[in-house]
């Protein structure tokens, strides 16, 4: 199952629209102080701690029943019709990117799936980077690791920024529109 450049488009679309909503309509979806679910951006510990120059959305989107709906925005009105029609189709992309890891390394097909698959957790981030004036002392995001079995990244179409680090160099990655 193919994801067409129709739905990426209106995922795109309908995050644009959340974010260049006022702050206090955004403020409806902020992030309580002991979850990073929510609207907002880096929780505060000391001030010495590097934060991220962004804005962001994180909700739980799978399994289902584990969604807090009070996180998602009903502004703009079909946000949470398209993003689920989008987290279907990750669901069978996983799927399919599990199942063929396994046969590769000539395992059960099953394997992974069968550990990381139909109730997995998938958290969706959405990081709005506004305007910078000083971009030399800021990281829209700073270095990081995910801690899941499979990342799928939704790029921009215009704005280069994803990097992984080889031999103690960061590599930029170029836009890849339409992998899907």
């Amino acid at each position: 199952m193919a994801i067409t450049s129709l739905v990426l488009d209106k995922v795109r679309e309908v995050t644009k629209q959340f974010f260049s909503l006022p702050v206090e309509q955004k403020q409806k979806y902020s992030r309580e102080s002991d979850s990073v679910e929510g609207y907002g951006n880096d929780k505060i510990f000391s001030e010495q701690q590097t934060l991220d120059w962004n804005d962001r959305l994180l909700i739980i989107v799978s399994p289902e029943d584990k969604r807090k709906l009070k996180y998602w925005p009903e502004n703009p009105e079909d946000f949470r019709v398209i993003l689920n029609e989008y987290i279907l189709k990750l669901q069978v992309i996983t799927e399919v990117l599990l199942k063929a890891l396994a046969r590769s390394l000539n395992l059960k097909e099953n394997c992974f799936y069968d550990q990381h698959g139909e109730r997995a957790n998938m958290h969706g981030r959405f990081n709005f980077y506004p305007p910078c004036s000083r971009p030399d002392l800021t990281l829209g995001l700073k270095p990081h690791a995910d801690g899941s079995v499979i990342t799928i990244v939704f790029q921009d179409k215009e704005v280069e920024g994803l990097q992984f680090m080889k031999d103690e160099q960061w590599i930029r990655v170029p836009i890849l529109l339409m992998l899907f």
